[in-house]
């Protein structure tokens, strides 16, 4: 009987420290509320491909280059901080390059200035496709 009445104090103890714990509110609930005031940083796309099976698949995948480096800066500031009032960097320029050749991916610069250099060579295969979708994290 003791033992019940142990559970029974502990069951209590521990609900009620959970509902003093919080307002109940799921903190991912208003994520993006949570951004309203988030500043996009000016995308200078470069274009070093134009003409190219590589461009051909990337612009088929990607119409709109700085609209997804936006959205995928958006999405980078989500993963690490709780909100636009947060110490966040602020990155003010993205300079992002295409090149259909052979060669590395790099990131260069620091706050406020980066530059992504996305570099490969693709061909009309469906294995690009799918690499390029995989690559540049679009749905």
């Amino acid at each position: 009987f003791e033992s019940i009445k142990k559970m029974r104090l502990l069951f209590i103890a521990v609900a009620a420290l959970l509902v003093s714990c919080g307002s109940g509110k799921n903190v991912f609930d208003n994520k993006d509320n949570a951004f309203k005031n988030f500043n996009y940083p000016e995308v200078n796309f470069i274009n070093k491909a134009e003409g190219t099976k590589g461009w051909e698949i990337y612009n088929r995948i990607v119409p709109d280059p700085v609209a997804l480096i936006q959205e995928s800066s958006l999405g980078v500031v989500k993963t690490l901080y709780w909100s636009d009032a947060d110490s966040i960097p602020s990155v003010k320029k993205i300079n992002y390059s295409f090149e259909d050749k052979r060669g590395i991916s790099a990131k260069g610069g620091s706050v406020p200035e980066i530059s992504i250099n996305h570099i490969k060579l693709y061909t009309l295969n469906v294995n690009d496709l799918r690499d390029m979708k995989w690559e540049v994290k679009y749905p």
